[in-house]
C-alpha cells in the first residue's frame, strides 16, 4: 500500500511523455506538409540517432528545386520531446552539393539521408542525381 504515490508517479510521468510524443509528432507532420505546399521540386528526411540512444538524435527536412538548389531546410536537434523544428536559413539557396563544408559530421549524415531520398525521386522523373 505504501508504493501506491511511487505508482501513481511513474504512471503520470509515463502519461506526460505519451502526450508529448504525440505533439511531436503532429509538429512533424505540420512541418512536413507545409513544406509540400513549396513550389516544384523534391522532398527527403533524414534521421540520426546518438549511439544507444543517448545523446542528441537529428531529424532534417530538406526541400530543393529541380535543379538542386535548397528552398527550405528544418532541422530538430535535441534528446526529449520538446525538440521542435528550426528552419536552417543560411543554407536556403545553396546549391545541395555546397553542405558538405557546411554542416557537422552528425548533420551530414542526416543530410545524406534526405538527399538518398531526394535522388531517388530525381530518378523517377530522370533528373540525374546530386552528392555533397
Amino acid at each position: 500500500m505504501e508504493y501506491w504515490g511511487i505508482i501513481a508517479l511513474l504512471v503520470s510521468c509515463w502519461l506526460m511523455q505519451v502526450l508529448m510524443s504525440m505533439k511531436q509528432s503532429s509538429h512533424y507532420q505540420e512541418s512536413l506538409n507545409e513544406m509540400k505546399k513549396l513550389p516544384a521540386g523534391h522532398i527527403g528526411v533524414g534521421i540520426t540517432k546518438a549511439k544507444f540512444n543517448l545523446g542528441r538524435g537529428i531529424v532534417m527536412i530538406v526541400a530543393t528545386d529541380l535543379k538542386g538548389n535548397i528552398i527550405e531546410l528544418r532541422e530538430m536537434k535535441g534528446m526529449t520531446v520538446f525538440s521542435r523544428f528550426k528552419k536552417r536559413q543560411p543554407l536556403v539557396g545553396k546549391h545541395i552539393s555546397q553542405l558538405s563544408t557546411l554542416v557537422k559530421k552528425k548533420e551530414r549524415s542526416a543530410l545524406e539521408q534526405a538527399l538518398s531520398l531526394i535522388n531517388r525521386e530525381r530518378a523517377k522523373a530522370n533528373l540525374e542525381s546530386l552528392s555533397l
